[in-house]
């Protein structure tokens, strides 16, 4: 979430998005409000796949890249 960025809106409520995440973003009426948004919105984004067939974007945050489950090792 360090990386997130909240941006106003002309209609008075908060854009919220991370950058590397295709897709992810939320609004809110107060930043605050936004920021609580995108940590749910983010915690659904990462539990399920996208919708819309194609494969979901992977970021890469730090240096690591977010998979959909840890590889086992034999």
């Amino acid at each position: 979430m360090r990386k997130a960025q909240f941006e106003p809106m002309e209609s008075g409520e908060w854009f919220a998005s991370i950058p590397g995440f295709f897709g992810l973003w939320a609004t809110g009426s107060t930043e605050d409000a936004a920021r609580q948004e995108l940590i749910a919105t983010l915690y659904e984004w990462l539990r399920f796949p996208q919708p819309t067939g194609e494969p979901q974007h992977v970021p890469i945050v730090d240096g690591f890249t977010l998979s959909e489950s840890p590889k086992k090792t034999p």
